[in-house]
């Protein structure tokens, strides 16, 4: 069975991708067209499902003007901040709050 113990890793990484391709104002369709991916698995990196083998990588830098050492950089940024977990799901722990 698979660990989720790396999956705030996977996440920040994910988070960066979704951050880097809304600022280039691309589509995850176009995202995917540009770096040679299906569209299942470039929404799949996204997510945090999974995170890319190093070629994959080089290629959707590529795809987004960035290096992979900027995509890195990015998020262990956002992995040390934490601010993808509060964004995501403090909401949801305010709504199962007693009030």
């Amino acid at each position: 069975m698979r660990s989720n113990a790396d999956y705030p890793v996977r996440r920040s990484w994910g988070e960066a991708l979704r951050r880097r391709r809304n600022q280039k104002e691309l589509s995850q369709i176009a995202l995917a067209y540009k770096a040679g991916l299906s569209t299942s698995i470039a929404s799949s990196y996204e997510r945090g499902g999974v995170v890319p083998s190093i070629i994959v990588g080089q290629k959707i830098a590529k795809a987004l003007d960035w290096t992979v050492e900027e995509w890195a950089a990015e998020a262990a940024k956002i992995e040390a901040d934490g601010s993808w977990y509060r964004e995501r799901f403090d909401y949801k722990y305010e709504q199962l709050q007693p009030k």
